[in-house]
């Protein structure tokens, strides 16, 4: 009769079932390539999306469109959990490891399935609910914000999730998953939230926002596979390795404004004006007194001399002064903050942002265009810009 030992091996407690863990990685370093294209077709057999997804994921929508109407954060945290997002990333990825088009298509397809259906929801709140308050002070708490903390936990959970996905299938990525709800797509739900209130530039900015997530996302995934022995492979793997960089430089840079475009000159538009391009300024020209009265045109005066003086001038007096407007400070109360453009036009070119709370002066005018109030603000410097009028609450003197 055998006694049985109580002796464990040194790496025991890393051991997993094959093919897992220990497993996976002898592979790694001693497999053929014959091995390692067939683990990459097992990864791509485990992140198929199949009906099993689409019912989690419709539920997980109208928990978080009950969560949202009613109110109730318990709702939307259990929504974000019964929601596999994560499902379509990591069929990107795996579609690099072992190239495969109609698998890169197919979780392509579905990604941006689950975007339309996210943005729907937002849509869906203000369309069954159009006086309900708070929805995004209530959902901000959840999408982290621009903070930079927020930017480290994606990465984090990125790695976690796609080391998860590699070595242990039998451990359900759902606290991944639910992190990746929260910050990449409650903010498509706030896009179409904003949509549907007819504020297409904040739900531009969430766009950009979920954008530049998901792709640093997905960088950040193929990126772990790459380091851990799972490189990109053939010219499918390599494109969508390139593709996506370049995609989160763009996404970021429109998010922060890294990269600014060059100098042009600047331009004064105001409501049934025509643009004058500010360029060099041209020499002064001597002026007359208010009083003088112009009887015949002064000799050798140059052709601008004498353009400025036949120019019709209202008269003053000498001790007139032209009375300047009153600058009206206001608030910004968007929790998502505003943009300020150099044109009232939601594809004109970003000149600055604004926080919540922080302090714009007003310069009195105002002027509707595609269906949007926008105030005219002060940039300091003799600069100024065009900002939604719908979240600048102007302060009582």
């Amino acid at each position: 009769m055998s006694i049985p030992s109580t002796e464990t091996k040194p790496d025991g407690i890393h051991q997993a079932r094959r093919p897992q863990g220990r497993y996976v990685r002898q592979m790694i370093k001693t497999g053929s390539p014959r091995e390692r294209e067939a683990y990459a077709q097992k990864l791509i057999q485990r992140s198929r999306v199949d009906t099993g997804y689409f019912a989690q994921l419709a539920l997980g929508l109208v928990l978080l469109l009950v969560g949202i109407l009613l109110e109730l954060p318990l709702l939307v945290l259990i929504a974000g959990v019964s929601s596999p997002v994560i499902n379509p990333l990591v069929g990107l990825v795996s579609a690099s490891l072992r190239p495969s088009y109609h698998h890169l298509l197919k979780s392509l397809l579905y990604l941006v399935f689950t975007f339309l259906l996210f943005f729907a929801v937002g849509w869906l709140v203000h369309l069954l609910s159009p006086e309900l308050e708070g929805v995004l002070q209530s959902l901000s708490l959840y999408y982290g914000g621009d903070s930079w903390l927020t930017w480290i936990i994606l990465v984090v959970f990125s790695v976690i999730g796609m080391l998860i996905f590699l070595f242990r299938d039998n451990i359900p990525p759902v606290i991944i998953s639910t992190v990746l709800f929260f910050l990449i797509f409650i903010p498509i739900t706030l896009a179409g939230y904003q949509m549907a209130r007819v504020d297409s530039v904040s739900a531009a900015s969430f766009l950009i926002l979920a954008g530049a997530r998901l792709f640093i996302s997905l960088l950040v995934m193929v990126l772990t596979a790459w380091i851990t022995g799972f490189q990109p492979q053939k010219v499918v793997g390599w494109l969508f390795l390139v593709l996506v960089i370049i995609a989160a430089l763009l996404m970021i840079n429109e998010a922060f404004g890294i990269f600014k475009p060059g100098e042009r000159p600047k331009s004064i538009i105001t409501p049934g004006s025509t643009t004058v391009l500010m360029e060099e300024t041209p020499a002064e020209v001597p002026t007359m007194a208010p009083t003088a009265t112009l009887n015949i045109l002064p000799t050798a005066t140059s052709l601008p001399a004498v353009a400025a003086i036949l120019a019709p001038t209202p008269t003053q007096t000498p001790h007139e002064e032209t009375p300047t407007p009153a600058l009206i400070q206001a608030e910004v109360i968007s929790e998502s903050g505003i943009v300020v453009r150099e044109s009232p036009d939601t594809s004109s070119v970003i000149l600055a942002y604004f926080n919540k709370g922080q302090i714009v002066t007003l310069l009195g005018e105002q002027v509707t265009q595609q269906g949007i109030v926008w105030e005219k603000v002060s940039l300091g410097n003799d600069t100024f810009g065009w900002a939604t009028s719908r979240y600048l609450q102007v302060i009582a003197n």
